[in-house]
């Protein structure tokens, strides 16, 4: 999982992983209730997705705070086999715990 572009208020993230419809969907669930979010687009074909949000509503300091799990979910996904497939999600609802606690 790479982020390929990022500039507040949108970022995309591309990676085998998101040709998994079940990953895919873990990670909508996860950021889609927060109200900064306004679209979230899925390609599977090109494994990517585009989150699109208001940059007023969600500041640069909260996606910093999370950085370490990002980093680390990341790891996980570099070379992604469908073994890994639970604790990648783990780590999802994980970090969707933490950020809504921040």
């Amino acid at each position: 999982m790479n982020v390929t572009s990022f500039f507040p208020g949108r970022i995309r993230l591309r990676g085998e992983i998101f040709r998994d419809m079940e990953i895919a969907s873990a990670l909508r669930q996860a950021v889609e209730w927060h109200p900064a979010v306004q679209e979230i687009q899925h390609n599977q074909r090109t494994g990517s997705v585009l989150i699109s949000y208001d940059e007023n509503l969600l500041p640069m300091a909260r996606i910093e705070a999370l950085s370490a799990q990002l980093l680390e979910l990341r790891d996980l996904c570099l070379h992604y086999v469908p073994k890994k497939k639970p604790v990648i999600l783990e780590m999802i609802d994980r970090i969707s715990r933490s950020f809504a606690e921040s």
